[in-house]
């Protein structure tokens, strides 16, 4: 089960177009727009699969707790993302870190 929590930001990571999706990098600079769900920790092992993240390594994606920052200005709180660790070629950049206002600009 997902629940919707707020709309926020994380610092530190960039968002690569790699076409019929979107990856993030790691990055010195840079922020990521998006939604922060709340999921049972019984189905994390399903999100898993689906992100292609292995708990011994070798998927396409890490998983990392990193700091939420809500949009309305509350504390910083702490999530799980996925993100890309290896690089696979050199996708496009999506500047804003917003895939959402990216396709709605298309």
């Amino acid at each position: 089960t997902m629940k919707p929590v707020c709309h926020g930001f994380i610092k530190g990571f960039s968002m690569l177009n790699m076409g019929a999706f979107t990856a993030i990098v790691p990055a010195l600079f840079g922020t990521i727009e998006g939604e922060l769900v709340e999921i049972d920790e019984k189905d994390l092992p399903r999100f898993d699969q689906y992100e292609g993240y292995r708990v011994n390594g070798g998927g396409l994606y890490d998983r990392k707790e990193v700091d939420f920052y809500p949009g309305d200005g509350e504390d910083p709180c702490k999530a799980w993302v996925y993100f890309m660790h290896r690089e696979y070629g050199r996708p496009p950049l999506i500047p804003s870190g917003d895939w959402a206002g990216t396709l709605k600009k298309e």
